[in-house]
């Protein structure tokens, strides 16, 4: 195992400092004549009343509140300084803590500065759109790239998953100071880039006791990446990432022996970030070669992901898996039908953790085809799976989680008429099926599946709109009762001269639990829009639900909006 961890260790050092570096040149030109201060900017405040008779549903205040505002300032047209913040004391869909998100990043020609809360973007296996809190500088020189930030990373965690802790909306988790950032040359077809992310957690917590019995531990991650590509003439292209990750899931974990202290490996890594027997080492790359023709582009690709591969800005991502791809893009018929597609092999459990592999086709398919502007038609199939690593408490004890998707899709539209009355009619239909695997048992299956069919009808002179649709819908599996539903629904549109629109749509279903006929589910939605003048509109919504059904339970749900926005 050591002489494995060396060899790519080796392996990644060659990678790592292999290309060439050049020095950049300051190119400060002078600012020319133009207004001294240009503003732009948006505003978007409202309220929100949520009223629920659920039991299984706890919100003691039902009143919600929020400001969103953004204001961009520019000097003389050249330098950039975009600002904004989010206020909000609760957001009742999910019943989240206060949110409070605000940055900045001014630019002038090739330079940035970020500042307060920004998302950052590396290789996909490294860091994808995590927030941090702190700030950055990025240069873009002609070909030249460089990023690096460093602040404190958002860590995202429901705690009320956790009986005991319900009646808190925030637990404060350990403090992720990080060091990120890459450098590369290149634009376009052709680019070279070196990233890599350095996280490493306070170990003091307001609430230790509580986090180590949920299994959440102060941690650190040392990520490194290559991410490049080459056009080889106009129509080929190659490419690829890769990437290692050192994550310590236990900063308090046992120490590493004398003898593996002493070795090489050890004490270059142990400067980079502590290093103990929780630290777990992984890898994930991935190769492309691209054939670009005209509107088509064929990829052959080759995916690798070790199993537990993770980083700290990584929000969720695949893992214990080995893709063979061909992805295809194309426009034909002269851009009436349209193809995006992946398939190919995919195989799990590539290191031999367990009792067998699987292997299996894996296809992700959408095409739509319009054969003149009064018709259209669309389908697509997926089967991929995703793997998910929740928590590493030892060494030798990991809680994996996989989920196995397959889900089917199909829509036509027809539209006719004339200026005066346009027609619309549509059908569409779905299946989702949905398994959750926890090491070599399910625990949990789930399946839905949906049909609709609609007509509409539009007035541009008096403008009216009526519609009505019939709806099928199914879901359950598992240990859950089948919820089946037939329902009728009608929709009425109302335009007033040029600023108001008023809309409403009452429904109704019947409700069957299990096979067994059980009541009805009622919903009315409506709401208008209202152009108070230019790029200022006031909105109103209602959504108000009514089921009353023996086995499922009855409840009413009473949801009320009201927002108003103006930009400038």
């Amino acid at each position: 195992m050591k002489r494995l961890l060396k060899i790519r260790f080796l392996l990644l050092l060659v990678f790592l400092f292999s290309g060439a570096f050049h020095p950049l040149a300051q190119d400060i030109q002078t600012i020319g004549q133009s207004k001294p201060i240009t503003l732009r900017g948006y505003m978007s405040t409202g309220t929100q009343y949520l009223l629920d008779d659920n039991p299984n549903f706890q919100n003691p205040n039902p009143f919600g509140l929020f400001l969103s505002a953004g204001l961009t300032v520019s000097l003389f047209n050249t330098v950039d300084i975009p600002i904004s913040v989010t206020l909000s004391n609760q957001q009742l869909n999910f019943n989240r803590p206060n949110l409070q998100l605000y940055g900045l990043s001014p630019t002038y020609k090739w330079i940035t500065v970020h500042g307060g809360y920004r998302a950052y973007s590396l290789s996909p296996y490294i860091m994808a759109g995590r927030y941090v809190l702190g700030g950055g500088i990025e240069l873009r020189p002609g070909k030249f790239h460089i990023l690096v930030f460093y602040g404190n990373l958002l860590q995202d965690f429901n705690f009320t998953w956790f009986n005991e802790r319900q009646s808190e909306n925030r637990i404060e988790q350990y403090r992720r100071r990080t060091l990120g950032g890459s450098i590369g040359i290149g634009q376009g077809r052709s680019r070279f880039e070196i990233q890599f992310l350095r996280s490493i957690d306070d170990t003091f917590s307001p609430d230790q006791l509580f986090m180590d019995s949920i299994g959440l531990y102060p941690g650190a991650n040392f990520a490194v990446g290559l991410v490049g590509s080459m056009a080889l003439g106009k129509h080929v292209r190659v490419g690829g990432n890769l990437a290692s990750s050192a994550v310590n899931y236990n900063l308090r974990a046992e120490e590493l022996s004398e003898s593996d202290r002493e070795s090489f490996w050890f004490g270059f890594a142990s400067g980079l970030m502590p290093i103990n027997t929780s630290v777990r080492w992984t890898f994930a790359y991935d190769a492309y070669t691209e054939f670009m023709i005209k509107q088509s582009t064929l990829r052959l690709k080759f995916q690798h992901i070790d199993p537990e591969y993770t980083t700290f800005g990584v929000q969720f991502l695949p893992s214990n898996l080995r893709n063979y791809l061909t992805e295809v893009n194309t426009s034909l018929l002269k851009g009436k039908l349209n193809i995006n597609a992946s398939f190919g092999i995919q195989t799990t459990n590539t290191q031999n953790q367990f009792a067998g592999n699987e292997r299996r086709t894996i296809v992700n398919g959408f095409a739509s085809y319009s054969p003149d502007p009064k018709w259209n038609f669309s389908g697509s199939y997926n089967n991929f799976n995703s793997n998910g690593n929740l928590s590493v408490v030892e060494f030798i004890d990991t809680l994996s989680l996989s989920n196995t998707s397959e889900s089917y899709s199909a829509s036509v539209g027809h539209s006719f008429g004339d200026a005066e009355k346009r027609h619309n009619i549509a059908f569409s239909g779905s299946l989702n099926r949905f398994v959750l695997i926890q090491g070599f048992n399910i625990t949990n299956e789930s399946e839905s599946s949906s049909m609709n069919g609609s007509y509409n009808i539009f007035m541009q002179e008096s403008g009216w709109g009526i519609g009505g649709n019939v709806l099928f819908s199914s879901f359950g599996g598992g240990e859950q009762n089948t919820v089946t539903r037939y329902g009728l629904g009608s929709n009425i549109s109302k335009r007033f001269g040029k600023r108001i629109n008023f809309s409403f749509g009452p429904s109704f279903n019947l409700n069957f639990t299990g096979g067994v006929r059980d009541g009805f589910v009622t919903s009315i939605r409506g709401g208008f829009n209202y152009q108070v003048y230019k790029n200022n509109n006031l909105f109103f919504n209602i959504n108000y639900i009514n089921r009353q059904t023996q086995l499922l339970g009855d409840f009413n749900q009473l949801r009320v909006a009201l927002n108003y926005s103006t930009s400038f």
